[in-house]
């Protein structure tokens, strides 16, 4: 009997977070959740599509694919990206310290940092690519459907490789990685080498000693 009512309290519970996030993604346009503005159409058919039920979290504790996309976010700059412009200070203080009270506005966070680096990954930052050069000619790719976004969130054994697959897959981007990989690990062990005063202007099509060595 007790296991019976334990049940029916259980599922009452999550009829009520469900409508409560329904009514929050469907009836607004934006949500304020300290520091961080969300766009509540880039989240809501996902929500949708999983009955209005949260995705991160596991009782009180974030689930597999929450420590998944927090690994994956805060490497963000293998792909170019700045990792602090997803992982947020905010979502790190609710990573660790999820409570009945904050639970909601942590899922929503991080659905909408989800959101945004697929879109980021998979379209880029740059609204329309032919306005940096004429010489660029580019058509943008449509955004991931919310359905293949919800593939990735529900799976989290591969919801970091799902996430790479998003990425352009072209030998000229693997190369851009590799190049951006070497560049850090210089970085990170200070061996650049000495800067060294050139001695006079070095412009195109000139000649100079140094020529050389920066090549």
């Amino acid at each position: 009997m007790l296991q019976i009512v334990g049940i029916i309290l259980l599922f009452l519970s999550t009829l009520v977070h469900a409508q409560n996030l329904k009514d929050l993604v469907s009836k607004k346009l934006y949500l304020t959740i300290g520091e961080e503005k969300l766009e509540t159409q880039n989240i809501s058919e996902i929500y949708e599509l999983n009955t209005y039920q949260r995705f991160w979290l596991e009782g009180l504790q974030p689930n597999l694919s929450a420590v998944a996309l927090k690994e994956k976010l805060q490497s963000a700059e293998e792909h170019g990206l700045d990792s602090k412009n997803y992982w947020t200070p905010q979502l790190d203080r609710m990573f660790s310290n999820i409570t009945e009270r904050n639970s909601l506005t942590f899922d929503l966070l991080m659905t909408d940092t989800l959101v945004r680096f697929a879109k980021d990954l998979s379209q880029g930052q740059i609204l329309d690519p032919d306005l940096i050069d004429e010489d660029i000619k580019m058509t943008r790719k449509d955004s991931v459907h919310p359905s293949q976004l919800l593939s990735i969130i529900k799976n989290a054994a591969t919801l970091k490789s799902q996430l790479d697959d998003l990425a352009p897959q072209s030998n000229q981007y693997v190369a851009l990685k590799n190049v951006l990989s070497k560049l850090k690990v210089i970085e990170k062990s200070q061996s650049w080498g000495a800067l060294v005063d050139p001695g006079g202007d070095i412009r195109p099509g000139g000649t100079h000693a140094t020529v050389p060595e920066i090549k």
